[in-house]
């Protein structure tokens, strides 16, 4: 596997066990609206991920591509998730080798110039199609880009975290489609991981702070709770980084009236070496991902804390996976027992 991120070239699709492009983001419309946004463009090795998971067995080709996608109307207090699997289809299904052109039916996410995306998700009767702008550049994480799972491995990974966004969300609901803006983070992981699951038990956050910094901080555990040490990269605003070590605590927990799985309703994030405290507080509790292949919950959050005695304020994505998965010995470790908020 390479040991160093190299761009433009690392860009496109990689010969990798798993890869993906990941955006999230904060939009706001004329009307002040507000709306969270997600979507994955996932690429996998089909043998492989059929050990976790036997249904892709029926698919007879070497490479699946899926996609998640997921829409909150903060305002609204409504969430909804799509979930849809491609094979490869020349023209229409697949991702280019040498740029950023990833296209799964009418969903792609592309590079369109030297500091603009193009994004378009398309879930049942609701359309965004987004136009990213790259305030900042790409961040390494990890050393060059490489970053290490423990025994799970190792994956590439960089980040555009302070997007500008300018576009349109189109719902059944509206005879033309509304003009929207806000801020996003975009993603690309890729790697081949050790024979355990890779992205079963971990917790994960993209957070944009309005001081013009940004963090994404994630802790994989295993289903019994034990977490290897929680790790942060802060990308400041003029554009230092540094890779940090983070504390992750959860505070309380919702369950979920679909599935019953619990999950933590807020975090706090502490990273010690920058005198950093944050709380992460779900914009909607109800933001699970009900996909058929795992349960997990991803969703817009609002952040407050301080860097020493500064008070801050800002917003996260944040992705918590496995919990569907833990024993009672990992329930009672990663959930704790303090009393959830009332739904």
């Amino acid at each position: 596997m390479q040991r160093v991120v190299r761009l433009p070239k690392d860009r496109g699709a990689h010969r990798a066990h798993y890869e993906w492009w990941y955006a999230h983001g904060y939009l706001e419309n004329e009307a002040g609206n507000h709306y969270g946004f997600m979507c994955s463009f996932f690429k996998f090795d089909t043998k492989t991920v059929a050990r976790f998971f036997p249904q892709l067995k029926a698919y007879p080709t070497k490479t699946l591509y899926r996609i998640n996608l997921g829409i909150t109307d903060i305002s609204g207090q409504v969430h909804h998730f799509d979930e849809y699997t491609f094979v490869p289809w020349p023209g229409r299904v697949g991702a280019a080798k040498r740029s950023l052109n990833v296209y799964y039916g009418p969903n792609h996410i592309k590079q369109i110039g030297p500091k603009r995306f193009d994004l378009q998700m398309q879930h049942h009767h609701r359309q965004l199609h987004l136009h990213f702008f790259d305030r900042k550049g790409p961040v390494m994480h990890g050393v060059n880009g490489r970053l290490g799972f423990g025994r799970l491995g190792s994956t590439m990974y960089y980040s555009h975290p302070r997007l500008t966004v300018h576009g349109s969300f189109d719902t059944e609901t509206r005879d033309e489609p509304e003009f929207v803006r806000g801020s996003a983070w975009l993603d690309h992981q890729w790697g081949d991981f050790t024979e355990g699951q890779p992205f079963l038990y971990w917790n994960w956050a993209g957070i944009q702070l309005d001081d013009g910094s940004e963090i994404m901080v994630y802790e994989p555990f295993t289903a019994d709770g034990k977490a290897a040490a929680a790790k942060a990269t802060w990308f400041g605003p003029g554009g230092e980084v540094k890779s940090l070590k983070a504390v992750w605590t959860p505070l309380g927990s919702w369950t979920s009236p679909k599935t019953k799985v619990r999950y933590p309703a807020e975090h706090q994030i502490d990273l010690p070496d920058l005198k950093l405290k944050l709380v992460m507080r779900a914009d909607m509790h109800d933001q699970e991902m009900f996909s058929s292949f795992f349960k997990y919950w991803e969703g817009s959050c609002s952040v407050i804390g301080k860097i020493g005695s500064k008070h801050i304020t800002g917003k996260s994505y944040v992705e918590l996976t496995g919990y569907s998965e833990l024993s009672p010995k990992g329930q009672k470790l990663r959930l704790g027992v303090r009393p959830g908020p009332r739904r």
